[in-house]
């Protein structure tokens, strides 16, 4: 799916009701497949982003945008979603604040040799933050080369977690059952 960048006026609405909601708004692009268009839309806050607050922006965000029929040429689809855990950082201020936060970086022109890292950010600036990178020490990377970067999960990690945290609370894991065979039944 092509992506291209939601104008200025599209931008103001969707902070406009972000600011509203008081969610962070992460990124606004359309993307585009074939004929269908739709409208991307990623917030995030503090806590935990749930169905109910996506519905709340969403039609918050629909009937902003409904006001002003020549702002969006032709039809287009309003999808609206959580940055997620392993959300993406778009700006400076995404680094400064997961600062200790690992992080995946997709670069698109090498710096030190390398076109992607996996690193902790240890430092965020006005042109470059810092990884450190194990096993290599820390590295800088300028954002103007970052393609795309998204904190990193370790799910296998996550998951023993939440086993651990199951077992604390006393609760069994769940067991299997086995399903009886059907033959010899008459």
């Amino acid at each position: 799916m092509a992506r291209l960048e939601a104008s200025p006026a599209v931008r103001a609405i969707c902070q406009a009701v972000a600011d509203r909601q008081q969610v962070e708004l992460v990124d606004v692009r359309f993307g585009r497949s074939g004929r269908d268009v739709t409208l991307e839309v990623v917030v995030d806050r503090e806590g935990n982003v749930d169905f109910d607050l996506i519905t709340e922006v969403s039609r918050d965000l629909s009937d902003a945008l409904d006001e002003d029929e020549d702002l969006i040429e032709g039809s287009y689809m309003l999808e609206v979603s959580s940055a997620g855990l392993e959300r993406p950082l778009m700006k400076p201020a995404d680094y400064e604040r997961f600062h200790g936060r690992e992080v995946k970086a997709v670069l698109r022109q090498q710096v030190e040799g390398r076109n992607q890292y996996r690193g902790t950010i240890t430092g965020a600036g006005d042109e470059a933050f810092t990884l450190q990178v194990q096993g290599r020490g820390p590295v800088e990377i300028p954002y103007e080369v970052v393609k795309k970067a998204n904190l990193w999960v370790d799910w296998e990690e996550e998951l023993r977690k939440a086993e651990e945290h199951r077992m604390d609370d006393g609760d069994e894991m769940p067991r299997r059952r086995r399903k009886k065979s059907l033959e010899g039944r008459g």
